[in-house]
């Protein structure tokens, strides 16, 4: 951490998300640089910054709303995607292909526009992100419709992992290689799932408390709510939760903290004891489709608690070894999984799902792999270790993005 400090002492920014996301390594490593750099005005602000900080804790932090014209923003945007998403209305498009193909068009640009907007970015920085949305946009739109069904279906659920990526290199602000910044990445996504869910349930219950209440007085305004408010209010909602977390980071962090601590050990109790399970009740994953199925989904779901409970929460002895447990558990899930499915594929031949699920599994399994090697040397409690650990997770994304793009550009042509 220090050397990540001093190698950016130019860059107020990046102390500020380093802070943030790892607060005790920046302390630590901030009282080495505060006698060596004491000369430079960016340490001496911290060191004031971190003083009035010491003597003020009491102090209760309060709701930030943000400015009028961020708010502003968030309308103005929120409105492009829905006129976006009125097309088939006003056009005469078909509604199941259109939204099928372009509901993560009308969500990930838009984020990455308002991170434009919010850190007041140089239009010329962005030119990469926006020429690859509109690569994109085009691609998915032109992409024929008289394919193998099945191939459709790969291109459409792995085309929103691209755009998730473009969104990950703007918010990083292309230092893609930056740990920190991708850890805050990676944390920022559960924050917003989380944020966003709860918005989203509060909207159902708003929207059926008006929907109940004008029905009353004998007015029926559900079909005009639906399709104009209550739409309009669903695609806002996940620019509305950026902007609040944007203001009000430890206030949902904390939040976002005890689930991850309440839910890691809860999903590696579940999974110890599903495969002991298994194992008593003898399922043959070879014959098995559904529970093929579901082996999969359970990989995808601990990498991704893995992905944000190791960076939102600490690096403790427990954590490390609690982090160690559950790998070691999914790459068993994964060998099971991998098992069936090579089974599957000698026995009935080859088909698109089938190739498409065996190389999604050989990288999960690579990735789980790197993930517990590291967290075998974090045992060491070694800084560098812990550090590795965050690495192995962030470095490894691109890969995901890389076999969607093969998936996408080959899979059209090979069936």
């Amino acid at each position: 951490m220090k050397d990540q400090l001093l190698n950016n002492i130019e860059d107020p920014a990046f102390w500020e998300d380093a802070f943030r996301n790892k607060q005790q390594s920046f302390l630590s490593a901030f009282g080495e640089l505060q006698k060596e750099q004491n000369d430079s005005l960016l340490v001496q602000a911290w060191s004031e910054r971190l003083k009035s900080k010491n003597s003020g804790t009491s102090k209760k932090q309060n709701f930030t709303w943000g400015s009028k014209r961020e708010w502003q923003w968030v309308f103005g945007l929120s409105l492009a995607s829905f006129i976006i998403a009125k097309f088939p209305e006003f056009f005469s498009l078909n509604e199941e292909e259109f939204y099928s193909r372009n509901w993560s068009i009308l969500v990930f640009p838009f984020l990455i526009a308002y991170r434009w907007l919010q850190h007041k970015w140089k239009t010329r920085s962005m030119i990469p992100s926006f020429t690859i949305l509109c690569l994109l946009a085009l691609f998915i739109n032109l992409f024929p419709t008289d394919i193998n069904s099945d191939v459709e279906f790969l291109v459409l659920v792995h085309f929103p992992i691209l755009l998730w990526l473009t969104w990950g290199y703007t918010f990083v602000d292309r230092r893609y290689q930056d740990e920190i910044l991708g850890a805050k990445f990676i944390q920022h996504n559960g924050e917003l799932l989380i944020l966003g869910g709860l918005l989203f349930l509060l909207g159902l219950l708003f929207s059926g408390l008006t929907v109940a209440l004008f029905d009353l007085i004998g007015l029926d305004i559900t079909k005009i709510y639906i399709e104009w408010i209550a739409f309009f209010g669903m695609l806002s909602i996940p620019l509305v939760a950026s902007l609040i977390l944007e203001h009000n980071v430890k206030l949902v962090q904390r939040i976002t903290h005890i689930l991850a601590k309440i839910f890691t050990p809860l999903l590696t109790i579940l999974l110890g004891v599903f495969l002991v399970s298994t194992f008593f009740q003898g399922v043959n994953p070879r014959f098995d489709r559904d529970f093929l199925i579901l082996f999969n989904g359970i990989l995808i779901g601990v990498l991704a608690l893995t992905f944000f409970s190791w960076t939102t929460g600490g690096h403790s002895s427990f954590t490390v070894n609690l982090h160690l447990i559950l790998v070691v558990l999914a790459l068993l899930v994964n060998l099971f999984a991998l098992y069936g499915i090579t089974f599957r594929l000698q026995e009935e031949g080859l088909t698109p799902n089938r190739v498409a699920v065996l190389g999604s599994n050989i990288l999960l399994f690579g990735h789980l792999l790197l993930i517990g090697r590291q967290l075998w040397d974090a045992r060491l409690f070694s800084a560098d270790a812990s550090s590795k650990v965050t690495r192995s997770i962030i470095s490894y994304l691109p890969v995901y993005g890389l076999w969607a793009l093969l998936i996408m550009l080959l899979f059209p042509f090979i069936f």
